[in-house]
């Protein structure tokens, strides 16, 4: 009975071999509105996948289920798939063996994965993606991923040690778990991600930690992130936090009121772009203030308690760079600083562009 079995199954999964058609094709997708719920198939061979659909049932795919090995002739096929007026929305690879090798990216960029990972642009701008169960054995999700994507869930599996730059930028997810085992985010991996409310970390990871929905280093005296779409429209910041991380409040419309200790020292490149703050207060305590930390918001005015004026930071590099304007970004707003430091403040290279400070 078992062997009857497994014959079965082989023949459903042995179908001839098929060759690309366009997704508007009538001759491949037919003129009726059909849809496969949900595809389960084994690919024991890498680079067979295309194979083992059914040319006619290929643009009918609302969830496809993988298991086996997949290669970059595997990855190219799927992302043929997602084209034009396609149907396919979710994706289970969660046992699945990513193999590494060549794929032509979504917008026709040629790329290379290595194995045990989603690798740079794999599933980047796939607009109809919604949601992707990973391999449990992958161990890096690769700069861009997902980005400009339509992904709305993901789950990180545990083997997953790093997230690449900008690996979910501009997407639609509403949460994400940071599991155990990761060891590095890269920058802007959760930028523009303006559904987002809630971000969880494995409370054994030993380099990453939440607290209200919002990521730190493991010591918490860092911020990494804040979610952009978090309920409330105020926060003060603990006081034993030292550094507000580059694009930490980037985007966060919602955030209309902030209060920064006087135990923070630095704020990152980008921090509080296109947030929705109007009035900030720059305690003592800050001694250096990223490149554009405060550009395309709403801020009309900011209040520096030092006499000392801080000193303008900017690490980003090539591709890394991706902000709008120059210096601070305070074109927009009035500067108040300490009475009899207005002269300290224009003489210095951070501030000596902007005519609007005003002693108080």
């Amino acid at each position: 009975m078992k062997t009857l079995r497994f014959i079965g199954m082989t023949l459903i999964a042995v179908i001839a071999s098929v060759h690309f058609v366009a997704c508007s094709d009538d001759n491949s997708n037919g003129n009726d509105d059909t849809v496969i719920e949900k595809l389960v198939v084994h690919v024991p061979n890498a680079g067979n996948l295309e194979a083992l659909i059914d040319v006619k049932q290929r643009y009918k795919i609302q969830e496809l289920v993988l298991s086996g090995y997949l290669n970059g002739i595997d990855i190219t096929y799927i992302l043929e798939t997602f084209k034009e007026d396609c149907k396919l929305k979710r994706l289970d690879l969660t046992d699945v063996q990513m193999l590494g090798g060549k794929f032509t990216a979504f917008n026709g960029d040629e790329c290379t994965f290595s194995r045990n990972e989603i690798g740079d642009k794999m599933f980047s701008q796939v607009i109809s993606l919604e949601s992707v169960k990973l391999p449990n054995s992958i161990t890096r999700i690769g700069n861009y991923a997902f980005s400009f994507s339509g992904l709305t869930s993901l789950e990180i599996p545990n083997s997953v040690t790093e997230i690449g730059s900008r690996a979910f930028i501009d997407t639609r997810i509403t949460s994400i778990a940071i599991s155990k085992n990761i060891i590095k985010i890269g920058r802007q991996a959760f930028n523009l991600c303006l559904e987002m409310s809630k971000i969880t970390v494995a409370a054994d990871n030993l380099y990453y930690s939440s607290n209200d929905d919002i990521l730190f280093n493991k010591e918490k005296n860092i911020l990494v992130y804040y979610p952009a779409n978090k309920a409330g429209n105020s926060y003060t910041i603990a006081e034993n936090v030292i550094a507000i991380s580059p694009d930490a409040f980037n985007s966060c419309a919602n955030l209309t009121s902030i209060v920064i200790p006087n135990s923070v020292t630095q704020i990152g490149n980008g921090a509080f772009s296109r947030a929705g703050i109007s009035t900030m207060t720059i305690p003592k305590s800050v001694i250096e203030i990223g490149h554009c930390a405060f550009g395309g918001g709403a801020l009309k005015e900011i209040h520096f308690l030092n006499n000392t004026p801080p000193k303008l930071i900017d690490d980003s590099e090539g591709e890394d760079r991706m902000y709008y304007c120059d210096s601070f970004g305070f074109d927009n707003c009035n500067i108040y600083v300490p009475k009899g430091s207005y002269e300290t403040y224009k003489a210095s290279y951070a501030f000596k562009q902007y005519d609007n400070i005003i002693e108080e």
